[in-house]
């Protein structure tokens, strides 16, 4: 799910348009129609919401030189109004906010045109027990775009395991470690994370710096509304074999063993359904179907959360492994 829990509304999407018949005097440029893109993920725990509109186009030639034009992707933001309408219990507005142009957001060089690049945001808090819904319209056309969104929450502790304890994650048995967590309000997609957390010192000068490195790992998902205690097995040795590809062996540095941040995300059905449809094709067939959530547009407007226990020890049986472990032996690990 790498896809999965960045920031999508960071990714740009030009729809091709094309058309069949008989005929041979088939028109590839039918009349121009503005068609209209979307990517937005709501999250309380941010400190701002953004959402991304943009256009797809119909290109008759080369449709890398026409990303290259801002025109091509961007409306005028001036012709647009985008609203967030916080909905109550039987799914009627209950107030709103309008969102505001930020453009000093830095956009990520590829194909798509960066001059003129903006997105729009707002730093009002959300409601997490709420649903809401984007209202965008377009004062130009008067399109309205409409979609709507749960967030994700939860009250109570995320984490069963990790608990008070600390964490070995070789099992005696041979099973290694097995996260457990519960199942959030409208949660359905879930991706751990683990943090392992150290300090480098060097040897020669004693200089001592905090690192860590992440461990991002597979997506879950979780249709049974009755099961509410989830399991995410790591098999034995996993967590040493990883962390092995992370370092090489430096003789003049010294890598003291430090906690472990766990650190969890979790998204709705509407997000889940947009990544699988949009999961790269390794059959014969190579069609995919088009997937959006919003009325008159593409995209997904959809929410997402995390939840996170920090600080976590690893058992001594852990720190051993690390330090002399077959995985690990040679990476200079050490309690201090």
């Amino acid at each position: 799910m790498k896809g999965v829990f960045r920031y999508l509304a960071g990714v740009s999407v030009a729809f091709g348009v094309f058309f069949s018949s008989c005929k041979n005097d088939v028109d590839l440029t039918a009349p121009y129609k503005v068609v209209t893109v979307v990517y937005g993920l709501l999250n309380q725990k941010d400190s701002a919401q953004y959402i991304r509109v943009q256009k797809a186009y119909l290109a008759n030639g080369n449709a890398l030189v026409y990303a290259q034009i801002a025109d091509s992707i961007y409306f005028k933001p001036s012709d647009l109004t985008v609203r967030l309408v916080r909905l109550n219990a039987s799914g009627q507005p209950a107030d709103s906010v309008t969102l505001t142009v930020a453009s000093n957001i830095p956009k990520d060089s590829g194909f798509f045109a960066t001059t003129g690049h903006y997105v729009f945001t707002t730093s009002a808090p959300l409601v997490e027990e709420a649903s809401y819904q984007l209202r965008i319209y377009n004062q130009k056309s008067g399109e309205v775009i409409t979609a709507r969104t749960p967030l994700v929450y939860y009250k109570d502790e995320f984490f069963k395991t990790p608990g008070a304890g600390t964490v070995n994650f070789n099992s005696p048995l041979g099973t290694g470690y097995t996260l457990r967590f519960y199942r959030v309000n409208n949660g359905v997609i879930y991706q751990p994370i683990i943090v392992f957390h150290f300090t480098r010192v060097n040897l020669t000068t004693g200089q001592s710096k905090p690192d860590s490195v992440t461990w991002t790992l597979g997506v879950m998902q979780n249709y049974d509304l009755a099961k509410d205690l989830l399991e995410y097995n790591l098999p034995q040795n996993s967590f040493y074999r990883f962390i092995a590809t992370q370092f090489q062996p430096d003789p003049n540095e010294k890598r003291v063993i430090g906690w472990l941040t766990f650190k969890c995300w979790a998204g709705p059905i509407d997000l889940d359904t947009y990544i699988e449809v949009n999961r790269p094709s390794i059959g014969l067939i190579q069609e995919k179907p088009v997937y959006t959530n919003l009325q008159n547009a593409y995209g997904i407007f959809s929410s997402r959360t995390w939840f996170v226990k920090t600080f976590v020890p690893l058992s001594e049986a852990s720190k051993d492994t690390l330090i002399l472990g077959t995985y690990t032996k040679n990476l200079n690990f050490s309690r201090n």
